[in-house]
């Protein structure tokens, strides 16, 4: 999945819609309230906007407070993430369905925002971003025993 870049765009034609809606039905000050939070959650990605990048990467969800997230930066063209992918194949896999870890493959080419934001210096990246928000680090091997070691350790 990718992120989408103009999302305050794409919140405001939404708004719009809905402006036009209700237009009738709210005065103009509550309109703008609603405009002002509707903008603010976006941008704070409460609400997040996504669409699909390709068949590898995982289906959008809302991500839920009490879980953890298994990040993994990449670029296409990065040989060293080209050497991981069947790895990360299997790791996605054995945590498919997992009750409290949403698996999240990014690539970085597309979302230089997400790169500088979560400090991503070189590809492949491999983090987990708990539920409190903190980020753990992964600096192993790059093995799907390793990483599902690591992701078990951190999530108890």
């Amino acid at each position: 999945m990718k992120l989408q870049s103009p999302k305050i765009i794409i919140s405001l034609i939404v708004f719009g819609l809905f402006a036009h809606v209700t237009r009738n039905k709210l005065s103009t000050a509550e309109l703008a309230i609603i405009a002002v939070v509707f903008m603010y959650l976006v941008a704070c990605n409460f609400i997040e906007l996504y669409e699909y990048d390709n068949d590898t990467d995982v289906a959008p969800q809302a991500r839920q407070p009490e879980k953890f997230t298994l990040l993994f930066f990449y670029s296409d063209s990065c040989g060293y993430c080209q050497e991981f992918k069947p790895e990360w194949e299997k790791i996605q896999a054995a945590l498919q369905g997992h009750p409290i870890v949403d698996v999240v493959a990014i690539d970085g080419a597309s979302n230089r925002e997400m790169v500088t934001n979560y400090n991503v210096a070189g590809f492949p990246t491999l983090m987990i971003q708990g539920p409190d928000g903190s980020i753990i680090p992964y600096n192993g091997q790059r093995t799907q025993t390793a990483v599902i070691t690591f992701v078990q350790e951190v999530v108890g």
